[in-house]
Parts: C-alpha cells; sequence; structure tokens
C-alpha cells in the first residue's frame, strides 16, 4: 500500500529478523492489452535500512 509501512518478523536459526518494507510509489499504467505497474520502496531489516528498490510488473493479454 502506498505511504505505508509494513513490518514483518521472521525466525532464524541464528535470531528474530524484522524486515519492513516501505512503500514509496505505486503508479499504475492501462491500456487495451496490456497493465504496466511499478513500484518503488525501501527494505529494512532490523530497523536499518538495506536497499531501495524499484519493481517494474507488465501483464500482457493474450490475444487469440
Amino acid at each position: 500500500e502506498e505511504g505505508k509501512k509494513t513490518l514483518n518478523t521472521y525466525q532464524m536459526p541464528y535470531g528474530t529478523l524484522v524486515v519492513g518494507l516501505d512503500t514509496k510509489s505505486i503508479e499504475t499504467t492501462e491500456s487495451e492489452d496490456e497493465i504496466k505497474i511499478h513500484i518503488a520502496y525501501t527494505m529494512e531489516i532490523n530497523y536499518q535500512q538495506v536497499s531501495d528498490t524499484d519493481i517494474d510488473v507488465v501483464i500482457k493479454s493474450i490475444k487469440q
């Protein structure tokens, strides 16, 4: 969800990790034959930033 930080805990053999995702933006573009989604977010592990990430998803229709 844009503008929202989500925290989850993961039990590992060597202890617990707190993983946070802070969604910066979600942009959606739709056309007749495809949908494009761009997501930008920051990832934290144990409350320390480890990455800035951008993901692009393209969904295309199957023409018959």
